[in-house]
């Protein structure tokens, strides 16, 4: 099964995510940047699902340090966060994302661009 790390500070969030992707995928969930490099440190997700706002490592850095990392160079990942700010999305365009989703996504929209990174990504 595929395996999708979502990095999320807030746990509500983390719960909801987890839920809607459970039984679809291995669902690692981890809050906050720091956590999610530790994660890397033992495991590479073929997917990231990633919050821009979060307190100490934000989105943005933390998709930077890991496109710095060779096992995660180019593994897919979707932002997905409440930020809708066009010099903030350009930002993290410089980090190659996936794509870009806005808090609240429907479970089928997120799953759809989980599964088309996925596909891409094999």
């Amino acid at each position: 099964m595929d395996k999708v790390m979502i990095v999320d500070d807030d746990a509500r969030m983390l719960r909801l995510l987890k839920m809607y992707l459970e039984g679809l995928y291995d669902v690692y969930p981890v809050r906050g940047g720091r956590e999610a490099l530790d994660f890397l440190e033992s495991q590479t997700p073929d997917v990231i699902l990633l919050d821009y706002l979060m307190p100490g490592l934000d989105g943005v850095h933390t998709l930077e340090l890991i496109r710095q990392r060779e096992q995660t160079a180019d593994t897919p990942v979707i932002f997905l966060t409440g930020v809708t700010e066009k010099d903030k999305m350009q930002e993290c365009m410089e980090y190659r994302p996936y794509g870009y989703l806005v808090k609240p996504a429907a479970r089928e929209e997120l799953i759809s661009m989980i599964n088309s990174a996925l596909n891409e990504a094999h």
